[in-house]
């Protein structure tokens, strides 16, 4: 368990520190979005606080408080659709790390 948990936090490491790979990974999870794109717009007025407890919903951050982190969503004639993120793309996206303990495996 020891040397898979080092290969797959190195592979983690490897996807969070590659720009291009993140870009790939992005268009995999939110094809219909720009992961590059201006955080959340404003319109009215709020306060400091209230914006800062609303940068929840910032889309363009794989940050694992977002809404939108396990579904992904692209408008299509006038739809939007939705499809729910692979396990495998949140765990090297760094949203949960399971544990590999000996006394959760089942013999």
């Amino acid at each position: 368990p020891e040397l898979l948990e080092g290969f797959a936090n190195e592979l983690k490491d490897a996807v969070n520190e590659d720009d291009d790979i993140k870009d790939e990974v992005y268009k995999l999870m939110r094809s219909g979005e720009d992961r590059k794109m201006a955080c959340v717009q404003w319109n009215g007025t709020l306060t400091e606080e209230e914006m800062n407890k609303l940068r929840c919903l910032q889309m363009g951050s794989f940050n694992i408080t977002t809404q939108f982190f396990k579904i992904g969503y692209w408008e299509l004639e006038g739809e939007v659709l939705f499809d729910m993120v692979h396990p495998i793309l949140s765990y090297l996206l760094q949203a949960y790390k399971p544990s590999l303990s000996p006394d959760l495996i089942e013999t």
